[in-house]
């Protein structure tokens, strides 16, 4: 899990769905944002070490944790969110030597489609998989901090 890869997919989904829950003027506020910000991250990033990619995680729990905000907070938020996100996404592209191509994992396009009133399950369902990757975002971050007997990285990079 040290590849930027996974962590921009998971950031993608849970940038769609916090924004699937967003007013449509600020999802599309968010979406320019998020893109403008994966921009700049990745040409203004200096070429570092890949561990840089680990910042990730903690943009994942962000965005997914924004899912559960109350609708006013949410429509002033989240468009920061995206910004910040996309600043760390470009930036951990570049960081772990990457080509531009891969930003286009940051594509949270599907928020656009979701209905601006969604039935009671989707809901749910959007809170039970924004949990999710709170707790993988988590557990990622935290992994390779914590000296875990047993755990050794595949690759003694």
């Amino acid at each position: 899990m040290t590849g930027p890869t996974l962590p921009l997919i998971f950031l993608s989904a849970a940038l769609t769905l916090s924004l699937s829950r967003a007013p449509s003027g600020s999802a599309f506020l968010s979406l320019l944002l998020l893109w403008l910000g994966a921009a700049v991250g990745f040409v203004l990033m200096p070429p570092q070490d890949a561990g840089f990619v680990q910042l990730l995680w903690p943009c994942v729990a962000g965005a997914a944790a924004a899912a559960y905000l109350l609708p006013g907070a949410r429509r002033r938020l989240l468009p920061l969110i995206s910004c910040v996100a996309g600043l760390a996404g470009g930036a951990a592209a570049k960081a772990a030597g990457a080509a531009p191509d891969l930003l286009l994992l940051l594509v949270p396009g599907a928020a656009l489609a979701v209905p601006q009133t969604p039935p009671p399950l989707l809901k749910w369902g959007v809170n039970i998989v924004c949990s999710w990757l709170i707790a993988v975002a988590i557990l990622a971050f935290a992994m390779p901090l914590l000296a875990t007997p047993g755990y050794e990285r595949d690759h003694g990079g």
